[in-house]
C-alpha cells in the first residue's frame, strides 16, 4: 500500500484516503471470493465422500460442540481433520488458477516438451501442473 501511495504521490484525482478505502476495498472482496471458492470445493468434495463428511463433523462435534455456531481461529489448532480437508482442496483446487511468476535461470526443457529459455518470464495454471503429472 506504501508503495501504491508513493507512486501517486503527485496525482491530484483521488486523495489518500480514497486510495486507501479502494485498496482495503479491492483486499475485503479478493480474500472474501477466495475464500467462498475454496469452501464450494471443499463442500462439493464432502459430499461425494460421505466417509470424510462424517468424520469432520465428529471432529467439529467433539472440539466445538453441536451448539455453538461459530468456530474461532483459536479452535482450529484442534480441527486437525478439518486442515487436511481445507488443504487438499486447495491442492486440487486452487483458488488462485495461476502460480506467481517465474524467470528462468538458463535454457531448459520441460519433459522433453516444452523449451525454455534462458530469462524467459513464465506463469504457469496450478490445475494442469497438479492434474497433469505426466507432464510435469
Amino acid at each position: 500500500m506504501g508503495v501504491m501511495l508513493s507512486i501517486l504521490h503527485d496525482a491530484e484525482e483521488h486523495d489518500a484516503d480514497t486510495i486507501n478505502e479502494g485498496t482495503s476495498l479491492a483486499l475485503i472482496l479478493a480474500a472474501e471470493d477466495t475464500t467462498s471458492i475454496t469452501l464450494t470445493w471443499a463442500l462439493s468434495l464432502l459430499f461425494y465422500n460421505r466417509d470424510a463428511m462424517r468424520k469432520v463433523q465428529q471432529e467439529l462435534n467433539f472440539h466445538i460442540g453441536k451448539h455453538r455456531l461459530l468456530v474461532t481461529e483459536s479452535d482450529t489448532k484442534n480441527l486437525v481433520y478439518l486442515q487436511s480437508i481445507i488443504k487438499e482442496t486447495l491442492h486440487l483446487y486452487p483458488a488462485i488458477p495461476l502460480s506467481g511468476i517465474h524467470k528462468t535461470t538458463e535454457d531448459c526443457t520441460i519433459n522433453g516438451l516444452f523449451q525454455l529459455a534462458l530469462g524467459l518470464f513464465s506463469i504457469f495454471k496450478k490445475f494442469i501442473v497438479i492434474h497433469l503429472g505426466k507432464l510435469f
